[in-house]
């Protein structure tokens, strides 16, 4: 459970100080994805901060570097190596 603040802001990567970090993963970017609450559309937005090493997908989709994405419901992201 994420609490819904605008001021939220979760990260996952590769860098120890992640919110969710993989530090074994040579595929994620030092902070891969930020994930945010945006109030406007009162959902929850993830995107991807650098792309100098393997990508991002969202159900299947590769998610467009510092394009942020709202998430629907059950909607799987998959961080890093493996995607194609």
């Amino acid at each position: 459970f994420l609490p819904r603040e605008s001021s939220l802001r979760v990260t996952a990567g590769a860098d120890e100080d992640c919110d969710f970090a993989f530090e074994l993963d040579q595929t994620l970017d030092p902070i891969h994805v930020v994930i945010t609450y945006h109030q406007g559309f009162k959902g929850w937005m993830v995107t991807e901060e650098e792309k100098t090493n393997f990508g991002t997908q969202v159900d299947g989709e590769r998610l467009g570097e510092g394009r942020p994405l709202m998430l629907q419901d059950r909607q799987v992201v998959k961080l890093g190596g493996g995607l194609s």
